[in-house]
C-alpha cells in the first residue's frame, strides 16, 4: 500500500513562483556589469579658457539668449533687444562650469541621449567661444532632485554623464534672468545727479560734498528697473518722455534715464556715455519711480 504524498506548502509555492517570475525579469533587463557608474574629474569648460571666454548662446525649452563681452562690459541679447547683462552672475557661470569637479558615466551609446533629454532641441544647449572660435559645447538634461545630479553630454562624444547639480539655475535663456537689475548699472561711484520734468515745472541737482548726497548716491545706484518690455524704438514708440534723471561717476561716465507712461504703466529708457549695449526698454514700477523723485525732493511730480 502506497504511502500519502506529503502536501506542498502554499508559503514554497508562492516563493517558487516569485524566484521564477525575477529570474525572467533578468533575462529581459540584464544587470550592468558594473552597479557603480565609472566617475572621473573633469570641468564641463576648460579652465584656461575661463578668462577667455567672451561669448556664451544658451538655447532650450522655447528660449535662447546670447551674452557678449566687449571691451570688458557683458551685454545679453535675445530677440533683437540688448540689454546689460549681471556681470557677476556670467562671472559666476564661468567659474561652476571651469572648475575641477566628478563626473559619472552613465551611458556610452548614442542611442541613450534622447530618453535623457541630451539632444539638442530637447535638452538645454550651452557653446563658450573666444574670439569667435568655439572652445566648448555642451547640452544639459533634466535636473534630479533625488540623486541632486544633472545630465550632460558634451559635443562630438557618445557619452552621456552626470555631475552635481550647481548648474541648472544657469540654464536659463530668459534676458531677463542675465540682465542687470540696476537702473544706473554701469556707472561707479555717482558723484552728480540730476532729475528734470519735461515741461521745465520741476528740476533738482545734486552732488558730491551737498548735504544728503551720499543717501542719493547710494539710493540710485542701488535702484532697480523691472522687466525688460522691448526693444528702443518699438516699446517706447510714439511715447512722450515726462521725467528724466541723469547720473554721473567720478570715471567721467555719465547715464541718462527717461521715463515715460504707456497702457501698461511706467517706462524707462538709458542713454549712456559713452554708449552702452543697451536697446531695451524696461517697466518701472510706481513705488520706485516714486523712490527716486522722493529723493530729490520732487515727490508732488508723482500722480
Amino acid at each position: 500500500m502506497m504511502g500519502k504524498r506529503a502536501a506542498v506548502s502554499p508559503a514554497l509555492i508562492a516563493l517558487f513562483l516569485v524566484s521564477l517570475a525575477l529570474f525572467a525579469l533578468s533575462l529581459l533587463f540584464p544587470t550592468r556589469s558594473s552597479a557603480v557608474p565609472k566617475s572621473s574629474e573633469s570641468a564641463i569648460l576648460n579652465p584656461k579658457f575661463e578668462g577667455a571666454v567672451d561669448s556664451v548662446a544658451i538655447s532650450g525649452g522655447g528660449q535662447s539668449v546670447r551674452l557678449v563681452r566687449t571691451a570688458g562690459v557683458w551685454s545679453v541679447s535675445s530677440g533683437g533687444t540688448e540689454s546689460l547683462a549681471d556681470a557677476r552672475l556670467v562671472a559666476s557661470f564661468l567659474k561652476s562650469c571651469a572648475k575641477i569637479r566628478r563626473v559619472f558615466e552613465i551611458s556610452s551609446s548614442e542611442d541613450d541621449k534622447d530618453a535623457l533629454s541630451l539632444t539638442e532641441g530637447k535638452g538645454t544647449t550651452v557653446v563658450f567661444s573666444s574670439l569667435g572660435n568655439e572652445v566648448s559645447r555642451v547640452v544639459f538634461g533634466r535636473s534630479d532632485a533625488i540623486s541632486g545630479r544633472i545630465p550632460l553630454s558634451p559635443s562630438g562624444s557618445p557619452l552621456s554623464l552626470e555631475t552635481e547639480d550647481d548648474l541648472s539655475h544657469f540654464l536659463s535663456g530668459d534676458a531677463d534672468y542675465w540682465a542687470a537689475g540696476e537702473l544706473f548699472c554701469g556707472l561707479g561711484e555717482i558723484v552728480q545727479a540730476r532729475m528734470s520734468v519735461a515741461d521745465g515745472s520741476f528740476s533738482a541737482s545734486a552732488g558730491k560734498g551737498d548735504d544728503g548726497f551720499p543717501a542719493l548716491s547710494s539710493a540710485l545706484s542701488s535702484i532697480r528697473h523691472g522687466k525688460i518690455a522691448g526693444r528702443t524704438g518699438e516699446a517706447d514708440a510714439s511715447l512722450p518722455v515726462f521725467a528724466a534723471i541723469e547720473a554721473h561717476d567720478g570715471d567721467g561716465k555719465s547715464m541718462r534715464a527717461e521715463f515715460m507712461r504707456g497702457s501698461g504703466g511706467i517706462l524707462v529708457r538709458k542713454r549712456g556715455t559713452p554708449p552702452v549695449p543697451d536697446d531695451a526698454v524696461y517697466g518701472i514700477s510706481d513705488w520706485t519711480f516714486g523712490k527716486l523723485a522722493s529723493e530729490f525732493g520732487m515727490e508732488n511730480i508723482v500722480d
